[in-house]
């Protein structure tokens, strides 16, 4: 397994389902190789309370484990859309095993 030298984060855009933008924190690497775009530092909010980003989960191909679940910033990303189904983060093969979408808990009051 290769050794993880960068742990350097970014924010990344990730547009809710109403098309809304928010800065959300990722591992730099991750951002890049999974095709979302880092966030210019404009203030944009993070993720409100009680919702569960779009996201995938991915296995490793090599043991076929599931153990990666990477947060997918647009609708139109290539890895949500179906177009790229492997991606390789730290010198890792990983497959994309499911993908789940954007959740959001509401309480009345």
């Amino acid at each position: 397994m290769p050794t993880i030298t960068d742990f350097s984060r970014v924010n990344i855009q990730y547009f809710d389902d109403n098309g809304v933008q928010h800065d959300i924190p990722q591992r730099k690497q991750v951002a890049l190789n999974c095709g979302n775009t880092i966030a210019p530092a404009t203030g944009k909010p993070g993720r409100p309370a009680k919702w569960k980003l779009r996201h995938v989960l991915l296995f490793d191909t090599a043991t076929g484990k599931q153990s990666k679940k990477v947060v997918i910033g647009r609708t139109t990303n290539p890895i949500w859309t179906g177009a790229t189904t492997t991606v390789t983060i730290d010198g890792d093969t990983w497959k994309v095993e499911s993908k789940i979408g954007e959740k959001r808990i509401v309480q009345n009051r």
